[in-house]
């Protein structure tokens, strides 16, 4: 089956881009169970309680390089923040 990883990450971003970055891996994984799919997300160093900075994300399966392609590039999330009030 062929196989793709990517490289998701939160760069140098406030706590924000971390709790982003876990709803993204959670859509991603979603969308690659809808297509057929497997995952294996591999988190990068020291995750806090808002998540990982990086992770790598494997895909499997006929449909992993046409779903990662649709990910390539910046996501932008626009969300209440969690972390701080206001």
């Amino acid at each position: 089956m062929p196989a793709i990883d990517l490289l998701v990450t939160s760069g140098s971003g406030p706590a924000e881009c971390r709790v982003a970055l876990m709803a993204l891996i959670g859509i991603i994984e979603a969308e690659a169970d809808r297509r057929g799919c497997t995952t294996d997300v591999t988190f990068g160093h020291r995750p806090d309680r808002h998540g990982a900075k990086s992770a790598l994300l494997g895909l499997e399966g006929a449909n992993a390089a046409a779903l990662a392609a649709e990910y390539c590039g910046t996501v932008k999330f626009v969300f209440k923040s969690p972390v701080r009030p206001g």
